[in-house]
């Protein structure tokens, strides 16, 4: 069976087909306030597409498609494409549990991290149909899809950050889940620790997103090898798989991957982070060279990911120095309105 896409996917519903009951509430004194909470949340609810019938594999407009049934999901993603994204999935997870999508979070989640295997050198999918299947757009074969380095180390983190939200057993006791993240955390970064060998996951280097890249900054740049996106990302998997060792009461592996992870903040601190540079290198090119300045995520994430010292000083004109970017930022876009 197959289906002509006929809409852009993301026109705004009318009021009355979005989802009524609330997950959450709020009193204030501002009505337009209060308004917009429960209009946004009714609006992240229409996205879920748990047990629908629909399309797969779609991208554009006026496509045709064949139609299956969803697994248990919700929009992460580009509004058109019928799919969610690890990078996406990862940052609206804990939103989605507020919404009360236990099944969904558990469901997309598991789907990423049964899709990581020895033929994809433990990379998960990118992107994947909403039944569970590989989103062809950004999948040809397990030799060439989209792979961005901190997506897998996201992924762990979130095994431990749902747990901790929700305290469902299955985020320790499903296989799938804990092989991904030990395989993440021991032949995944052997495997992609091959031009400069220091413990730190690689990119190629080549800028191409089907060969694999060490950040999400997909933007034209330099051609880093290693990102502080990426980097930051391997640190918080590591204090996030010590931790579901605790749970499992795997104490020895607990201590083991708490000492990793204070090793790799020490050499962030003692070499990475401040080689050449008064702020904080971002990534590295072949040489290898430090990379400092502007990068967005690969900049911003040394410090949303806890690896940067909030008492010093550095890390204070670091921050200086990204609000400054972000500024300038914004105000070229609405200078560029006018």
């Amino acid at each position: 069976m197959t289906w002509i896409v006929p809409l852009l996917l993301s026109a705004p519903l009318p009021p009355d087909t979005l989802p009524a009951p609330p997950r959450m509430e709020i009193q204030c004194s501002d009505p337009a306030l209060e308004s917009a909470f429960y209009w946004a949340q009714s609006k992240a609810l229409s996205f879920v597409q748990t047990g629908k019938q629909g399309p797969i594999n779609v991208w554009k407009q006026g496509q045709e498609a064949v139609i299956k049934t969803y697994i248990p999901s919700y929009w992460a993603g580009y509004p058109l494409r019928t799919a969610f994204y690890s990078r996406d999935f990862c940052h609206q997870a804990v939103g989605a549990h507020l919404l009360v999508l236990k099944e969904e979070n558990f469901s997309m989640l598991r789907a990423f991290a049964q899709s990581a295997n020895p033929s994809t050198k433990w990379y998960p999918l990118w992107a994947i149909n909403f039944d569970g299947s590989p989103y062809t757009l950004d999948y040809h074969h397990d030799g060439d899809f989209v792979r961005e380095v901190p997506a897998v180390f996201e992924l762990v983190e979130k095994i431990a950050q749902l747990y901790r939200w929700t305290g469902d057993p299955r985020y320790l006791a499903d296989s799938s889940l804990w092989r991904f993240a030990t395989k993440a955390l021991t032949e995944f970064i052997d495997l992609h620790d091959q031009q400069f060998p220091n413990g730190v996951a690689e990119g190629t280097g080549t800028g191409d997103i089907f060969a694999g890249v060490a950040t999400y900054n997909e933007q034209p740049d330099a051609p880093l090898i290693e990102a502080g996106d990426g980097l930051a990302c391997q640190y918080q998997a590591f204090l996030a798989f010590s931790d579901l060792a605790a749970w499992r009461k795997e104490r020895s592996l607990a201590r083991q991957f708490a000492q990793k992870a204070e090793m790799l903040k020490a050499y962030f601190h003692s070499d990475w982070g401040i080689r050449n540079t008064d702020w904080y290198n971002r990534g590295y090119i072949a040489g290898p060279k430090p990379i400092s300045g502007w990068g967005k995520e690969n900049s911003w994430f040394l410090l949303t990911k806890g690896l940067a010292d909030p008492t010093s000083l550095r890390t204070h004109r670091y921050l200086e120095f990204i609000s400054e970017r972000l500024d300038s930022r914004r105000i070229s876009r609405i200078t560029s309105k006018r």
